[in-house]
């Protein structure tokens, strides 16, 4: 049987020496435990990497016949060594990592450089798409909408900084990392004193040196999901994406879950839109999210991930053909398939762990289970289920959420 190396950088080691956020774990884990499952059911052999301080976690990966632990304590080899090795005896790799700091870049130059065959994007796409201020040039100078951007860093002063929000003439703006993800370090900006308060918070924070200011978007959140095979890509679904963005004075910005498929009167024009965005980058292979805005005015787009998704934890509940073998055929062979068949609809909904006891049901599944993590438990989980009916699993939303789902439609 063929081997996949899945390597999820979070569960997977990538921390080594340091604390694991747990907003990232619960996130990378599901997706780690979701891509298993789903290779192994095409047929596939799966091996991953562990870091040994969620050891307890070896259980639950029942789809994983190949666990290989990396010890935050053995200094003989980083993670990147280990997973070098690996790489050696699996034909097959896939990398699941943020893009922050070149991470899913450098990572996936490894897989390259290896007997194995990556099914990730080219690392040079990788790195084409991950600035979101470029990003966001060349969206528009293609005829694709994007909100209004400025970058900036955080050598600046305070006053050009001040300045460049004040050019937005009173709009509300998001402030981001410019290569960020999952809403970490993001802020909703309306005043010069928020403005003040996300630039200091930025400059605070080590890993950050350069960020966007970005006009916001009133409208829906969403993402479309797309199998590509470097030139061309194939739509899966548009998938509603469930965010906190918050001030910087209120508690942090997060992802919050989603569902999938979303039907909505602009539906077909953000598919055609992420896959015009996608085929602007050549290289960009297997599973692309991309991140945008059902607006009044039409779908606007926010960022291009080129990498597997949350919405990916929710779509192998709905779709009738797991992504596993056309990620593979998209990747090794160019092959895309005609079309994706979906059957209900998923909601997957980040909880805290014990909010997720008392809510599981017969459709639903908690992905990423309680565990301690150097003596602290984790204290957020993702919870996925499915419904047959749109209506059924609208009413898992937020009331909040619902309703604005219902008005946007509108």
């Amino acid at each position: 049987m063929v081997t996949v190396n899945i390597f999820e950088y979070a569960s997977g080691g990538g921390f080594q020496g340091r604390r694991i956020p747990q907003g990232i774990l619960c996130e990378g884990y599901s997706m780690l435990k979701t891509a298993a499952e789903d290779f192994h059911a095409a047929g596939y052999t799966v091996r991953c990497l562990l870091d040994s301080r969620l050891g307890s976690l070896r259980s639950d990966l029942a789809a994983v016949d190949d666990v290989v632990e990396v010890s935050p304590d053995d200094g003989s080899s980083s993670v990147e060594d280990v997973f070098a090795k690996t790489l050696h005896r699996s034909e097959l790799s896939l990398v699941i990592a943020p893009e922050t700091g070149g991470v899913l870049s450098s990572l996936i130059r490894l897989a390259e450089g290896s007997p194995s065959s990556s099914l990730n994007s080219a690392s040079q796409a990788v790195d084409a798409v991950s600035d979101k201020a470029l990003l966001s040039e060349l969206l528009r100078r293609n005829g694709i909408a994007v909100p209004e951007t400025r970058c900036l860093s955080t050598d600046d002063s305070l006053e050009k900084v001040i300045d460049t929000y004040l050019g937005f003439s009173g709009s509300a703006v998001v402030v981001k990392p410019v290569d960020g993800v999952s809403c970490e370090s993001s802020y909703l900006v309306s005043s010069r004193a928020e403005m003040n308060a996300a630039f200091k918070s930025l400059s605070g924070n080590r890993s950050v040196r350069r960020f966007i200011v970005q006009r916001f978007v009133e409208g829906l959140p969403a993402s479309v999901s797309l199998i590509s095979n470097g030139r061309e890509a194939r739509p899966v679904a548009l998938n509603l994406q469930r965010v906190s963005l918050n001030q910087p004075s209120a508690k942090a910005s997060s992802y919050k879950g989603g569902l999938t498929p979303l039907h909505h009167p602009d539906e077909e024009k953000a598919l055609q839109v992420a896959q015009r965005a996608v085929q602007m980058f050549k290289g960009l292979k297997g599973y692309v999210g991309v991140d945008l805005v059902l607006s009044p005015n039409g779908p606007v787009v926010l960022e291009v991930n080129p990498r597997l998704t949350v919405s990916y934890v929710g779509l192998r509940q709905v779709l009738k053909q797991g992504l596993a073998e056309p990620m593979v055929m998209a990747a090794l062979s160019g092959v895309l398939p005609a079309s994706f068949e979906t059957t209900g609809f998923s909601v997957f909904s980040k909880l805290l762990s014990t909010s997720a006891k008392t809510k599981v049901d017969g459709c639903s599944r908690v992905m990423c289970p309680s565990v301690k993590v150097d003596g602290a438990e984790l204290a957020e989980t993702l919870l996925v289920s499915w419904r047959a009916g749109e209506a059924e699993a609208l009413r898992l939303l937020p009331a909040q959420e619902r309703t604005a789902v219902e008005a946007y439609r509108k």
